[in-house]
């Protein structure tokens, strides 16, 4: 049987707990990672916009060997980090001396190029690969985006027709709206591109959520003539662009106004707005002439009939038009074949049954058809001579057509 001597055993326990001890201080130290000068702080950029981050990294007991840095933990690529105004060769990057003793280091990041909230981390790594890491949250906040337009602001178009507008956006896009009259207009009208809208607002497809040079947009005009504003918008998720407003005016343009002059007892070219001799092949219509049995001073009968096939109505203000309208408010063609449907016919006639106007007066309105042609006729002067063997008593036109 072998025995122990106390003083041997306590030996033994002496040498035991030295082992113990020596091993607890020899667990590897983890290196030290930092901001300086405030640079992990939360921060907001713009798209592609570039972050400072002052980095102090500290070895423990082994040297230190590498560092990367990760977006919510995915490397960013080397040519997003600058050390020193430089961009780095790698990601991770390896440190050389005299940084693997330890590092005080100025990097620049460069942020998302999409309105996002993300997590930078650098993680630095000894050469026992014992890590640290540090983070900060940046929200990378886009810049309202731009709309040009470099057509006329005024465009004339057919009714029902298909327009190609051309846009241009910069900046970050997620959608554009379209406004007709300051409504929402129905997506089956609308197409950009190659793409028709699915909604209104329209969800811009990735290739041109980025921008755009000169795009494609169609409107479909409505069956209406008139006037219709469009107003177009870009938005993203920090808020709308610049409104670009255009106008359709829809219809076929009148051809003109001009003012004319018709004496008593001629004939008048309504294409031309010129008097014309009696009989004349190019008159629309003509003046009724004098009472031969009245005195010179009040014998004009100041009445209007057609003639060459013309067929004259009254437009009276009030009566299917506004009570202060006025033949210059005519804006396309069109609208004249709704005015003669609302005109009032003639109910008086001449000796030769031709039917022929009440006694005219400044303001008077007239519609003229002859054929598929119409022609306004507002009286904007009545010129009376009073004196004898004077047959100067005239008109003032103005006509529209």
């Amino acid at each position: 049987m072998i025995s122990f001597k106390p003083f041997a055993i306590l030996l033994f326990f002496m040498i035991f707990l030295s082992s113990c001890g020596k091993d607890t201080l020899s667990t590897p130290k983890k290196p030290t990672l930092r901001f300086e000068n405030n640079t992990g702080a939360d921060e907001i950029v713009k798209p592609n916009g570039e972050f400072s981050l002052t980095l102090t990294g500290v070895k423990g007991e082994a040297s230190l060997k590498s560092m990367e840095f990760t977006e919510d933990g995915t490397p960013l690529s080397a040519d997003r980090i600058k050390s020193n105004g430089s961009i780095v060769s790698t990601n991770p990057m390896n440190l050389i001396a005299p940084a693997t003793e330890g590092f005080a280091i100025d990097f620049l990041v460069r942020a998302s190029n999409v309105a996002s909230s993300k997590i930078y981390t650098v993680v630095l790594t000894d050469v026992n690969n014992n890590t640290s890491s540090i983070s900060k949250n940046v929200r990378v906040q886009s810049s309202t985006p731009l709309l040009t337009y470099a057509g006329p602001a005024t465009i004339n178009v057919q009714a029902g027709t298909i327009q190609e507008i051309k846009i241009s956006g910069t900046g970050l896009i997620e959608s554009i709206d379209v406004k007709e009259n300051g409504a929402f207009m129905n997506k089956s009208r609308l197409k950009i591109g190659t793409l028709n809208f699915t909604a209104n607002p329209f969800l811009l497809p990735v290739q041109l959520q980025n921008g755009f040079t000169n795009e494609s947009l169609f409107i479909t005009a409505p069956s209406g003539i008139g006037t219709y504003e469009y107003s177009i918008t870009l938005k993203n998720s920090e808020g709308s662009s610049n409104i670009v407003k255009i106008t359709f005016s829809i219809g076929t343009p009148i051809f003109g106004k001009t003012n004319g002059t018709l004496y008593q007892s001629f004939w008048f070219d309504c294409d031309d707005a010129l008097e014309v001799s009696v009989n004349n092949v190019l008159a629309e219509i003509k003046d009724e002439g004098i009472d031969a049995t009245k005195p010179d001073a009040t014998n004009w009968k100041q009445q209007i009939s057609g003639t060459n096939g013309s067929e004259v109505k009254y437009i009276k203000p009030g009566n299917g038009v506004h009570v202060a309208f006025l033949a210059s408010d005519v804006v396309y063609k069109e609208e004249m074949l709704a005015l003669w449907n609302i005109g009032v016919p003639f109910t008086k006639t001449n000796a030769l049954g031709e039917k022929v106007s009440d006694k005219l007066a400044v303001d008077d309105i007239l519609i003229v058809k002859n054929g598929s042609k119409f022609y306004l006729v507002e009286v904007k002067q009545i010129i009376i001579t009073t004196a004898a063997n004077d047959n100067n008593d005239k008109y003032v036109f103005l006509v529209v057509r």
